[in-house]
């Protein structure tokens, strides 16, 4: 199996050429046409053999119990000025019980 990369009216196409016809997925960056391409080319497609990634569930800010409101939003557990939206690894959820405090 061999896969290529190029250009389409400013996104990228990622084709994958199979034993007898040829799949192309579209992207909207270069960078992420290149990881698909290099996982594809890594596991040769064998099934159940994905290459896995570690991911970590994120909090909102807004969703955070570190979430701090006075003059401005900021976090109280690792400091610095956040927005709602804002989100990071390291935060935990709020209890539902916990008020949601707006910015």
């Amino acid at each position: 199996m061999t896969c290529e990369i190029r250009e389409i009216c400013g996104d990228w196409a990622l084709s994958i050429n199979f034993l007898h016809e040829t799949v192309t997925i579209y992207f909207n960056s270069l960078q992420n046409a290149k990881n698909v391409k290099h996982i594809i080319e890594t596991d040769k497609s064998v099934p159940n053999c994905a290459t896995v990634c570690d991911m970590v569930e994120v909090v909102r800010c807004k969703d955070c119990k570190f979430f701090r409101r006075e003059s401005m939003c900021y976090c109280g557990e690792f400091g610095g000025i956040v927005t709602e939206k804002d989100f990071c690894s390291r935060g935990e959820r709020k209890d539902e019980n916990e008020q949601t405090h707006g910015c």
